[in-house]
């Protein structure tokens, strides 16, 4: 799961398509990752279609100015909107889960559209902003569940890194995903694989007791995981 900035700067020279695997030259341990690649990333990559004369697979809207003063393609730089529109659909979708909710939401949609100007974009979007349906959620007395607006792009590297530990995956497999430099680094994950540690040996210990036809004397009380930050 590279970095967010290794894949604004990646090329289509660095993508293999018949292997499924992205090189990655400039990373931020210093060394090339090749990257594996899912079935459905390869899918998304098949989709983005090429602009000429840019080789960066994320290109960005116009040309910048080089150090001589000539003009070179750029790579995607700032992807703070799209990365609020994934946010505001995840958060609709959520919302939407409450039927009171989602029908407020689409008589709101309607509203909008109804009021569509002439003048307005062909791709102008009629669904309400979500300070919008707070506000008509408040008035007809709903209660939403919290947005989800306060997710960066970088917490989805972590999620990998957390999802792989807790499946039993090793802190070296983990560093090798992540492109960790260092091991200290992946080790921050290490308290998921404790977790499953203990799981397994309290379902083991519950199995020896039932073979003994005995009960345990105390309840098994779950003991504190001092939580870091993940890198």
């Amino acid at each position: 799961m590279p970095a967010k900035s290794e894949i604004l700067r990646a090329r289509w020279d660095d993508l293999d398509l018949e292997r499924g695997e992205l090189r990655l030259a400039d990373t931020k341990a210093g060394r090339t990752h090749y990257l594996p690649l899912s079935a459905p990333a390869l899918a998304l990559l098949r989709e983005i279609p090429r602009q000429p004369g840019n080789p960066f697979i994320l290109p960005g809207k116009g040309p910048r100015a080089a150090k001589a003063g000539e003009k070179t393609a750029a790579p995607l730089v700032n992807i703070s909107k799209p990365w609020t529109r994934v946010k505001k659909a995840a958060t609709l979708a959520r919302w939407r889960e409450l039927p009171q909710v989602a029908e407020l939401i689409d008589r709101l949609t309607e509203a909008r559209a109804a009021n569509k100007s002439k003048h307005t974009a062909c791709d102008w979007d009629a669904t309400p902003s979500l300070t919008e349906i707070r506000a008509a959620c408040d008035t007809a007395g709903l209660t939403l569940p919290p947005a989800i607006d306060d997710v960066r792009l970088h917490d989805l590297r972590r999620t990998v890194g957390s999802w792989l530990a807790q499946a039993g995956n090793s802190l070296h497999l983990i560093g090798r995903v992540l492109n960790h430099s260092n091991a200290s680094t992946t080790q921050v994950y290490a308290r998921f694989g404790q977790d499953n540690v203990r799981a397994a040996l309290e379902q083991h210990g519950e199995r020896l007791l039932g073979a003994a036809g005995l009960k345990p004397k105390a309840p098994v009380v779950d003991l504190p995981t001092k939580h870091r930050k993940a890198g």
